[in-house]
């Protein structure tokens, strides 16, 4: 009887060895998944800041001594508004286009700056 109730006290719970191995093969399944949600989501965002700066080279090499000075904000397309700014500084003339989020103006994604000598 005392042989009985040892055996069936010993089977109770899991050893260490046990519980490391599962961990191990968790981790050896998590680890790619949580690399290739990463991944995407990444590639996502890139190709949203490759289209922002397309537009904002777009913006800029349209840009000429002659524009207004001050601010002036557009609406490009449903994921963007383009600020540009232009300063002058003397001869000088600083441009900064800003491409924002066309839902949280607040948020800019990128920004592009040129200094333009008015005797271009």
């Amino acid at each position: 009887m005392h042989s009985l109730q040892l055996a069936a006290g010993h089977d109770a719970g899991y050893t260490l060895i046990e519980t490391l191995v599962a961990l191990v093969i968790f981790a050896a399944v998590a680890l790619p998944l949580g690399v290739a949600v990463g991944t995407l989501l990444l590639n996502k965002n890139s190709d949203r800041r490759e289209e922002a700066l397309l537009l904002a080279e777009t913006v800029m090499n349209r840009s000429s001594v002659a524009d207004s000075i001050g601010i002036v904000e557009t609406r490009s397309n449903d994921s963007f508004r383009v600020r540009k700014e232009v300063h002058r500084h003397g001869d000088l003339e600083d441009v900064q286009i800003c491409i924002l989020s066309a839902n949280d103006t607040s948020k800019v994604i990128l920004t592009l700056s040129k200094t333009l000598r008015s005797g271009m």
